[in-house]
């Protein structure tokens, strides 16, 4: 049997396993193949020879020939290891953990140590129980490994100090406990302990390599130069470079160069090319140069292309999963980021880039347990604490563990108010105003110039009537930053909510004067105009904006608003013909007037004319005609739905998303086509088809719930909506549809539910009658009364309010 002291062999514990295992394997099983013991004691002969891919290709087919071999498999593992392949080691035991979980729980440990897993390490120790000395100093061992790379040297070096003193001679504790010290930054007790240690036992490579870096760090170079030389002596020779030699090479080659021997450092740097994989890295290199470059399609050919001929290689996984999310596909980056991520140990922005693409494909858990995880490894590092945060407050199991993590993260680095905005405005979605204040006023307290938050704190001030400390936000603005535009924005529209509208006028005239080229001054500007009423002003602001850039989307946006503008000028001039006559006197505006006056058709119903014109543009690719065939679309679709042709409705759904896939909008118009027509399953089949391309998103679990509500699923349908809720929990149809479910099941939260419904949405009928008769239900039949009258006043033909306003008042 494997004894677990050889799970980290050097060259002669290696040879002496090899050589005994014939004699052990036929005291433990008669049956052993001849051929499979022959292999293995090539193995052994080749390690003692160095070469170790030999060794690992007998050891192979000595497995081969017996895979129930634990024996075969431990000295793979320990033959991986050596070379640095702790990867392929540690999926080696996974294979067998379950059959083999004691023999296998050290050895894989280490393996997992070696990746710098120390979570998935010490859930491997759990429970592990050490039979032998042997077995106990081992666990030790990784038990202080496992705290240092927690980031707990102190500790570390507690647990190894001991075991130095009862194992003089092991090379590994003193290992652990010079790495703890250097951790702690104690370079002479390093190179002191170590010097001390090597007078008395021979020369270790990993020894000497340790006091080369303390050396290093107290600048002592050439002391340094000559540890780090005797350490590469030290080295036995094999056919590969073992990672020990790779650490030691790379440390003296940089002590070389900057001592200025670069001559000798090149050397090193050589033998270190030339074990490389340098067409690979080179591909690599091109890859990341065409991601600078804006090149993703070609970043994303070559990285496909080194990835079928290194399918192992997760760094180039990871590389092209975010390649593939920056060009849209989500889906695949989700796959590729599932496959090669690992969150313990890759790098936060992989980690970052996995979490969005589980989010944007709706798998908002498993985007949670990815970050849960790499917390696990990595408990302070500000980046993983915020996503984590962030996400979890919008979901609503998670929320203390995401108030947790933007608590921490805020302590760590206060300087950070974006973390702060993002608690602000997790409060004000539960209605905790003053909560929301109070870290704003944090925000503004370390840096005013963060203007997002800057600009909610003066917002929510103003709109709850704090007008004396938005006076004073105001001030500060001005006196501290008031060369800054977008504090002369904010400050502008403080005194404009503040019944200081000429004062705004004027310092918003001045700063477009100073600033003709800021658009954002310019737009708080002609927005001024629109609210002081003044409409030929405000018209010709955005006008202005619009000509800037007349073929941009952003120019349609302009003219929309010029448009409404223009309305307070003359109230009866239609919008079709308004815009034809901007369209002459501008001709460098003409594509997007004409494209707002099929807009304005589609939206009138004059569809046979919006068609026509639509046809005078064919050919025009640009983004705005798109957009506006894709809403032409969409309303004959939904005429035709209406004239019950339902083949034409689906006909002309399918020709809209196939002109923006990527529209949510025009994706769910064909399940709610296939769901006029009572076609339940098909419905929630074409949302299941949805879901796996575009993700899951408020709009098609809103969807899925309408659809399983009217089956009559309430149960299924209530689980939809509650997910609405964890993402947007302001959105009023969930709030509302979730109430009514619960109306008998769960009064209280159905009347919370059906509240902030009412509130967000005080003119709607259907929202005031659904709290209406949950207040009823819950037997406050006075403000039932209240709310259902509300209703019947908006809808006074609905059959069902007048049905609930009877019953109530009979309760009166």
């Amino acid at each position: 049997m494997h004894s677990p002291r050889t799970h980290r062999p050097g060259r002669a514990t290696l040879l002496a396993a090899m050589l005994v295992l014939p004699l052990l394997t036929a005291c433990g099983k008669q049956d052993a193949s001849p051929d499979a013991a022959s292999h293995m004691e090539r193995a052994a002969t080749y390690v003692a020879q160095g070469q170790y891919r030999s060794a690992i290709l007998e050891t192979r087919n000595a497995i081969q020939l017996e895979p129930a071999s634990l024996s075969h498999r431990l000295t793979l593992v320990d033959l991986y290891m050596d070379i640095g392949a702790a990867k392929q080691a540690a999926t080696l035991l996974e294979q067998v953990r379950g059959d083999h979980p004691h023999d296998t729980a050290l050895p894989l440990a280490r393996a997992y140590l070696r990746l710098r897993k120390h979570v998935s390490a010490r859930e491997t120790m759990a429970g592990f129980q050490p039979s032998t000395p042997e077995e106990r100093l081992e666990a030790d061992l990784i038990e202080g490994e496992i705290l240092r790379q927690s980031g707990r040297p102190d500790e570390a070096e507690a647990r190894f100090a001991p075991l130095v003193t009862a194992h003089p001679a092991n090379p590994e504790a003193m290992e652990g406990l010079l790495k703890s010290r250097l951790d702690l930054r104690q370079n002479a007790r390093v190179i002191d302990t170590a010097n001390d240690w090597l007078a008395t036992h021979p020369a270790n490579p990993g020894i000497l390599y340790l006091k080369g870096i303390a050396l290093y760090r107290s600048n002592q170079l050439e002391a340094a130069t000559e540890s780090l030389t005797e350490a590469v002596t030290a080295i036995p020779d094999a056919d590969v470079l073992l990672p020990v030699r790779r650490q030691v090479l790379l440390a003296l080659s940089k002590v070389l160069t900057e001592q200025g021997r670069i001559s000798e450092a090149q050397v090193y740097n050589q033998l270190l090319a030339e074990n490389a994989d340098s067409e690979v890295d080179e591909q690599v290199r091109s890859a990341i140069t065409a991601i600078e470059e804006n090149r993703l399609d070609d970043a994303k050919t070559i990285l496909q292309d080194v990835l079928k001929l290194n399918p192992e290689n997760s760094r180039i996984g990871l590389l092209l999963g975010t390649v593939e999310a920056g060009t849209g596909d989500t889906e695949e980056s989700a796959r590729l980021l599932d496959t090669y991520l690992d969150p313990e140990t890759s790098p936060t922005p992989f980690i970052q880039a996995a979490t969005a693409a589980q989010v944007d494909l709706g798998q908002r858990e498993k985007a949670y347990g990815i970050l849960a995880r790499a917390l696990q490894a990595r408990p302070n590092d500000n980046d993983l604490l915020a996503m984590h945060g962030v996400l979890a407050l919008s979901m609503a199991e998670h929320r203390q563990e995401g108030l947790a993590s933007l608590s921490k993260a805020i302590a760590n680095e206060p300087e950070r108010v974006r973390l702060r905005l993002a608690l602000a405005r997790y409060y004000l979605s539960q209605q905790q105003t003053q909560q929301a204040l109070g870290q704003l006023r944090m925000a503004f307290t370390t840096n005013p110039a963060e203007w997002a938050a800057t600009g909610l704190y003066l917002k929510l001030l103003l709109a709850n009537h704090e007008d004396q400390e938005a006076g004073e936000i105001r001030d500060s603005l001005l006196n501290g930053y008031g060369n800054q535009p977008e504090a002369v924005i904010l400050a502008s529209m403080a005194d404009l909510q503040l019944g200081e509208a000429d004062r705004a006028q004027a310092r918003l005239e001045q700063l477009v004067a100073d600033h003709p080229d800021n658009d954002a001054a310019r737009q708080a500007l002609a927005a001024l105009y629109t609210r002081r009423g003044l409409g030929a002003e405000a018209e010709q602001a955005y006008l202005a904006l619009a000509r800037q850039a007349p073929r941009s989307p952003q120019a349609a946006g302009y003219l929309q608003r010029a448009a409404q503008a223009h309305r307070l000028v003359a109230p009866d001039t239609p919008v079709r013909d308004w815009l034809g006559e901007l369209g002459r006197s501008h001709p460098e505006l003409r594509d997007s007037t004409d494209a707002l006056r099929i807009l304005a058709s589609v939206r009138q119903g004059q569809l046979e004319s919006a068609r026509r014109e639509l046809s005078e543009h064919m050919g025009n690719e640009s983004p705005l005609y798109r957009h506006v065939e894709g809403q032409l679309l969409m309303a004959e679709s939904q005429q035709a739905g209406r004239d019950r042709n339902w083949q034409t409705a689906l006909a002309k759904a399918a020709e809209a998303r196939a002109l923006a896939p990527d529209n949510r909008t025009y994706a769910l118009l064909e399940v709610q086509l296939l769901g006029q027509q009572g076609r339940i399953p098909e419905a929630l089949s074409a949302l299941d088809a949805l879901e796996s391309t575009l993700g899951r998103q408020p709009d098609t679990l809103l969807a899925r719930g309408t659809w399983l509500l009217q089956s009559g699923e309430e149960d299924a349908a209530a689980q939809q909506y509650q997910a609405v809720l964890e993402q947007a929990p302001d959105h009023v149809v969930a709030l509302n549809n979730l109430a009514w479910i619960l109306r008998e099941r769960n009064a209280e939260r159905a009347l919370e539910l059906a509240g902030r419904a009412a509130e967000l949405a005080p003119d709607n009928a259907d929202v005031l009658d659904t709290y209406a008769w949950i207040l009823h239900l819950s037997g406050d039949h006075a403000q039932a009364d209240h709310i259902i009258e509300r209703a019947f006043a908006l809808a006074p033909d609905n059959d069902q309010i007048k049905s609930h306003r009877s019953r109530i008042k009979q309760q009166l």
